[in-house]
C-alpha cells in the first residue's frame, strides 16, 4: 500500500510543498516549472515535465491544471483532549466530498487548526475533498474519532455548541 494522494492545481500544490505533507513527486508543465523554480530548488522532490496531452491523461479534473503532486498520507497531530483555549470543529456524518473540502476551507479561514470528523465522514483524501479544500488541507489537521467518546474525554468544563438542520434559528 502506497498511502499517497494526488493534488492538482498551482495553489494547492504550492501549499502542499510548504506543508508537512511529504510530497513524493511533482508533474508539471514546462511553464509551471520555470515560474516556480525557486519553490522547487533544493527540495530533492522528483520533478517530471509533462506535456498538456500527458496531463490530460492523468488528471481527475475536467480541465487539466499545469501541475499535479503526489503526496504521502500522514497521521494528523490532533490533541488527545480538547483544551479550554483551542477552538475545534467537529463534523458528524459529512458524506459529500465537496462539502467536507468547503468546511475545511471555512475552518482554515477562521483560524481553526483542528477538525475532528466522525468515523462515518467521507475520506479526507478523496480527490474531491482535496480539490474543494483549495489548499486548506495543508494548514488544518484533520482526524477521525468516535465523537461521543472524544467529547466525554473532554469533560463537562468544555463548552460544546451544535448545529442541526431541524434546530431553532438563533
Amino acid at each position: 500500500m502506497h498511502r499517497c494522494f494526488t493534488a492538482e492545481g498551482s495553489t494547492l500544490v504550492t501549499d502542499l510543498l510548504q506543508s508537512s505533507f511529504p510530497v513524493k513527486e511533482v508533474l508539471a508543465s514546462r511553464e509551471w516549472i520555470s515560474e516556480n523554480q525557486s519553490l522547487l530548488s533544493d527540495t530533492g522532490i522528483p520533478l517530471t515535465q509533462v506535456t498538456p496531452a500527458e496531463m490530460e491523461r492523468i488528471t481527475t479534473l475536467t480541465t487539466p491544471s499545469p501541475v499535479l503532486a503526489v503526496a504521502g498520507i500522514t497521521e494528523p497531530a490532533l490533541p488527545e483532549r480538547i483544551g479550554e483555549t483551542e477552538l475545534v470543529l467537529m463534523l458528524d456524518d459529512i458524506r459529500d466530498p465537496g462539502n467536507l473540502g468547503t468546511l475545511l476551507r471555512i475552518a482554515d479561514w477562521f483560524g481553526i487548526r483542528f477538525v475532528i470528523c466522525s468515523e462515518n465522514t467521507v475520506d479526507l483524501f478523496n480527490p474531491k475533498v482535496i480539490q474543494a479544500s483549495m489548499g486548506s488541507i495543508a494548514r488544518v489537521s484533520v482526524g477521525y474519532r468516535n465523537l461521543q467518546e472524544y467529547l466525554e474525554a473532554a469533560g463537562s468544563s468544555i463548552p460544546v455548541f451544535g448545529t442541526f438542520l431541524e434546530g431553532n434559528n438563533i
